[in-house]
């Protein structure tokens, strides 16, 4: 079997902003390097902040037909005395446009599951088909 991708977030016109990052060194451009030691975080929800997220912005449409997201640790608090990133019952939402990055124009998932196994740390959304989004 051959497993293959393309990450359009690597690419250089691509960006990343948040709705809240935590500290200078973890904001959510970090999410653009390979490397999993640089992440993004938030100070945490608050009555004022009731979700973390983040919008891409691939600079161009890009044909798109799975949506990833890593963690670089796996999601077990005994491995490392903290609590996981996100659990499988912690809900994600994603949000695919042409013209505006995340509008929803093509693809609103709402909030959905996200079923992140322990130990493994990553949530994969295979859209039925493929979309030219920004």
């Amino acid at each position: 079997m051959w497993i293959s991708h393309q990450n359009w977030v690597d690419a250089s016109i691509a960006t990343i902003t948040a709705d809240a990052e935590a500290s200078a060194d973890l904001v959510a451009a970090n999410l653009q390097r390979r490397r999993g030691s640089l992440v993004w975080r938030t100070d945490g929800l608050t009555d004022e902040l009731t979700a973390a997220g983040f919008t891409v912005d691939f600079g161009t449409p890009r044909p798109i037909d799975v949506l990833a997201l890593a963690f670089p640790r796996e999601n077990d608090p005994d491995l490392y005395d903290e609590t996981p990133a996100i659990a499988a019952s912690d809900t994600v939402r994603h949000r695919l446009d042409l013209d505006t990055a995340a509008a929803g124009a093509l693809l609103d998932t709402t909030p959905i599951a996200c079923g992140v196994l322990p130990g493994f740390g990553i949530h994969v959304y295979k859209l039925q088909a493929t979309h030219s989004a920004r």
